[in-house]
């Protein structure tokens, strides 16, 4: 069996995996991850699951429904992509991310086992497939898996049990190569996580989402619990505006879990623990110097707009730097509207990630360009490092750092060295 024992040598066999490309939607199906799954004894259907689709939200909504299970006493595994700081985010038990020693032993032996099968994953099937191994092994109480793209043909829609949950979060345009350039088509790939018996949650948010969410769950037999988001219900102090829409969410799948598992209840102290549970990524504050570091993965319109809202909400007419990179494969000029009237100053920059697939960045200068006429500074920095260096030079007090989380697991090491917390 080869040993692995450290992070360092995991990201090393893990790169094998790594797509030169993102996947098209002609090839783009669940084949060769349905032949893995099956080899390993399909352990994903062995757990209770809740599983979250979405454009937005869907990490926090991950979070959110782990935290709920976790504080009343039950065992949960998580698994999220993209990881921002180490590849182990995607393997939690609890909220709490595998330690490295434990991690690395566990890795060593499910990678033996996958070369003994001789069939070839992604470097997310990979990782995905690991977290049903693993959490079977553990036996925990209940898995929270997050989609990684769609939900129709991804990695993770590979669970064929009658109980498991859905949660819908906000659907928007991304990824539109691969899931098509409307919110019909969008919701249809989103919605193929429902499976026959399902009950699946999310809020009502138009016809052309509505309908598409509404059909899947009538053709799999499905209970789909389609509900307005009651935003005084869902106000909490402790919450950015846009995240009591995902925790309001959440709590709703809890609350049928609850009542469907005779599930210990739920006080109004222990709600409100949930509604502080760490989000990396996510309106993720830093003080840094003299300065706050506001991070957030805000990568297209929809998150944008959300993080704007949220930011007038603690800042008011205060004025920020902003450090900025995007995929190219996003709508960026729509996106960057919404950064107009609240920088003083916009610091473009760019990425290359290997993650999942190769992820590049648009060109730090063709950014610039695009920004000019947003905030009265706008720069280009070609390093993710020396790009934060510069907006910690800047005079506004508060720096955001959004745009992509991959830009986001660049700065943060920086950021870490720089707060003294390693």
């Amino acid at each position: 069996m080869k040993t692995y024992n450290s992070f360092e040598e995991v990201r090393a066999a893990l790169a094998r995996y790594v797509q030169a490309s993102p996947p098209s939607r002609t090839p783009y199906k669940l084949e060769r991850m349905t032949n893995l799954m099956a080899a390993l004894g399909n352990p994903q259907n062995a757990l209770k699951i809740v599983h979250v689709a979405g454009t937005s939200g869907k990490t926090s909504t991950s979070y959110y429904t782990a935290a709920m299970l976790g504080q009343m006493g039950y065992k949960v595994g998580l698994t999220v992509s993209p990881h921002l700081d180490e590849v182990n985010e995607r393997l939690q038990i609890n909220l709490e991310p595998v330690p490295e020693q434990e991690y690395c032993q566990a890795f060593s032996e499910f990678h033996t086992l996958l070369i003994e099968l001789d069939i070839q994953p992604s470097y997310f099937e990979l990782l995905v497939a690991f977290a049903f191994w693993y959490f079977e092994r553990q036996a925990v109480d209940y898995a929270v898996i997050e989609v990684g793209l769609g939900g129709l043909l991804d990695g993770t829609n590979v669970i064929n049990r009658e109980d498991k949950v859905c949660v819908i979060t906000d659907i928007g345009i991304d990824h539109a190569a691969i899931l098509g350039h409307s919110l019909s088509e969008i919701a249809s790939q989103k919605a193929g996580i429902i499976m026959p018996g399902n009950h699946v949650f999310c809020y009502t948010q138009g016809p052309e989402v509505d309908v598409e969410i509404a059909s899947r769950a009538a053709e799999q037999s499905a209970t789909l619990y389609a509900s307005a988001y009651n935003a005084v219900q869902g106000e909490s102090v402790h919450l950015p505006a846009f995240q009591r829409r995902n925790w309001q969410l959440a709590a709703r799948a809890y609350s049928y879990l609850a009542h469907r598992d005779n599930l210990r209840p739920m006080s109004a102290d222990d709600w409100l623990v949930t509604q502080k549970t760490y989000i990396p990524g996510r309106m993720d504050i830093v003080q840094v110097q003299d300065k706050t570091i506001i991070m957030d993965g805000a990568h297209n319109p929809q998150k944008m707009a959300a993080l704007i809202s949220s930011l007038r909400e603690i800042l008011g007419q205060q004025k920020v730097t902003a450090v900025i990179s995007f995929k190219e494969d996003k709508d960026i000029p729509e996106t960057l509207k919404c950064l107009d009237g609240i920088c003083e100053t916009i610091i473009a920059t760019e990425f290359i990630v290997q993650q999942d697939m190769e992820q590049r960045s648009m060109p730090a200068a063709e950014l610039a360009e695009l920004c000019n006429g947003l905030a009265p500074t706008v720069l280009y920095q070609t390093t993710p490092l020396g790009a934060l260096n510069k907006a910690l030079e800047a005079p506004n007090n508060t720096v955001v750092i959004c745009g992509s989380f991959f830009l986001l697991h660049q700065v943060r090491p920086s950021i870490r060295t720089l707060t003294g917390k390693q």
